[in-house]
């Protein structure tokens, strides 16, 4: 299988019991099972998998044909796509028999199974750098849906860092030594024990301060820290940051 390392699970016992449906699903359809997160809010944040026919229940679980994988939606989208019944958040997570993956590689992905099996591991680093979505699950035609619900959450995202650490009593999430003065509803973290963060006046803003790097960002744009990422790595001066 494949599974993201940087997700919460609630339930554990839920989640071991729906990757061994969800390994049912796989080894009696010959398909690469992907779990669907049921959403609780029409999230912009996380793509989207559309359910089509029915191909049976595993151990009380139904699962579908997909239908189609959507990309992160605008907020209107996101929101027909909750109304409509059929949606779940694409997990990332994926539950398939070696040679049925394997197959999947061959048909839609050759140039990087061909490098692999010239080269072997000395092909990784100059490999296509291409996620298993696009590599695979948006093409094939064996990708089998399964809508679950555990206690889930991405926590590729500060705003999931709050979602889980939100205390009601205290208006903002602190991950640091904090002198907060009309500051609400933010996030602030330091890599740096000793440190002391102080801010003034902020709302809905993430602070975090890493050895030589500090991100200050609204909690709305937080998805665009990829982007940041991806120019300080192209910027000779700041490439040693990362």
């Amino acid at each position: 299988g494949f599974f993201p390392a940087d997700h919460w699970i609630a339930d554990e016992d839920a989640y071991r019991a729906t990757l061994e449906a969800a390994a049912s699903l796989a080894t009696a359809k010959g398909a690469i099972a992907t779990l669907g997160i049921t959403p609780t809010y029409p999230s912009t944040g996380y793509g989207y998998i559309e359910q089509g026919d029915t191909v049976g229940t595993y151990d009380n679980l139904p699962a579908y044909q997909v239908a189609r994988f959507t990309e992160k939606p605008d907020q209107t989208t996101a929101e027909t796509f909750i109304t409509s019944g059929r949606f779940s958040w694409n997990s990332g997570m994926f539950i398939f028999p070696t040679a049925v993956m394997l197959q999947e590689l061959d048909t839609h992905a050759p140039e990087l199974m061909t490098a692999l099996r010239t080269q072997g591991i000395d092909a990784y680093p100059g490999l296509t750098k291409l996620s298993i979505d696009y590599a695979v699950m948006e093409k094939t035609d064996k990708a089998c849906v399964m809508p679950v619900s555990f206690g889930w959450d991405d926590l590729g995202d500060w705003n999931a860092v709050e979602r889980l650490l939100k205390s009601p009593d205290k208006p903002n999430v602190e991950m640091a030594q904090h002198l907060a003065l009309d500051t609400t509803g933010s996030i602030v973290y330091t890599s740096d024990a000793d440190e002391v963060i102080v801010t003034i006046g902020l709302e809905d803003i993430v602070v975090v301060r890493d050895g030589k790097a500090t991100l200050v960002v609204h909690k709305s744009r937080t998805q665009d820290i990829k982007k940041a990422v991806k120019a300080l790595g192209a910027d000779v001066q700041f490439q040693d940051l990362l």
